[in-house]
């Protein structure tokens, strides 16, 4: 299955692929959504540990590890999913940064890198399997000629 992305969604996505491949953390601004609980939601930036994009109700989501889930138990910590369009505006607005810092592993279980229920379009891969095997799972990525809002 081939997913399409707008061209100008290219350069963040192969930053956060490279991300994954060469295992370095992730900087950006981030501003969650206001809740019930969190009025007016969390500011602030964030450093994560990517491990996947992924196509998630119809938006391109980088998947990752922030790295202040690391203190909690590994069957306790919740990764985040953030849009790829928000992502590109903080890269835009100079607001996103890939870190020389590495990591050796996401920092959550592994079965949510390998047994996820969406087919990512590129992850993680462990030392212990065939990079080859993995990637021929993956989804296709096609970028377009349509710029897509930052929204």
């Amino acid at each position: 299955m081939i997913v399409e992305a707008p061209i100008n969604f290219k350069a963040i996505i192969e930053l956060g692929c490279n991300a994954i491949k060469h295992k370095h953390l992730l900087s950006f601004y981030y501003e969650s959504e206001p809740t019930n609980k969190n009025k007016t939601g969390n500011k602030g930036y964030r450093i994560i540990r990517p491990y996947m994009i992924l196509p998630e109700a119809g938006v391109l989501k980088l998947v990752g590890t922030p790295i202040t889930e690391l203190s909690k138990e590994i069957s306790e910590r919740q990764p985040g999913h953030y849009k790829i369009s928000q992502l590109e505006q903080r890269l835009q607005q100079n607001q996103f940064e890939v870190l020389s810092d590495r990591f050796v592993n996401p920092g959550i279980m592994r079965s949510m890198v390998t047994d996820t229920q969406k087919t990512p379009i590129y992850r993680f891969i462990y030392n212990n399997e065939n990079p080859k095997d993995v990637r021929s799972k993956w989804l296709k990525l096609k970028y377009i000629n349509k710029k897509a809002s930052s929204n």
